[in-house]
């Protein structure tokens, strides 16, 4: 491990103003609490697929993390509601991400209210994983 020396001034006592953005960036860069998508008004009854994440956001720094196994007990109407994000989480434009789902590739979208679409219909019992999908919120 790499140690550095802060040089403090001796007049004021302050901290370098270089420092102290390098704190605050890490400051916010730490991940947040992962917290579960809404499957309120969802369509095709999801829920977590067994043996997987629940499906859910976080934050780091600007960025959102997108996790979790979601299984459609029903049929999936095309380009329904899968879930909806918490209000901290929402993009301020809409975001489109590229993905998989158990029978077909997909298109994710995320609109500004946080409620998340999927492209195509979806079969009872498919499934759709979030693991490693993330964008920025501006």
């Amino acid at each position: 491990m790499v140690k550095k020396l802060i040089a403090i001034e001796t007049t004021t006592g302050a901290l370098p103003t270089d420092v102290e953005t390098r704190i605050l960036t890490f400051a916010q860069s730490k991940p947040t609490a992962w917290v579960a998508l809404s499957f309120t008004g969802a369509s095709g009854s999801p829920a977590t697929r067994s043996g997987h994440f629940t499906p859910g956001s976080r934050l780091v720094g600007d960025r959102v993390e997108l996790r979790g196994g979601i299984t459609f007990g029903g049929a999936y109407t095309a380009n329904g509601l899968i879930g909806t994000l918490p209000p901290a989480h929402c993009p301020t434009s809409t975001v489109t991400l590229g993905g998989r789902s158990s029978t077909a590739s997909s298109l994710f979208t995320i609109n500004t209210d946080g409620t998340i679409t999927k492209t195509g219909s979806q079969a009872a019992s498919d499934h759709v994983m979030l693991d490693g999908l993330f964008f920025t919120r501006t």
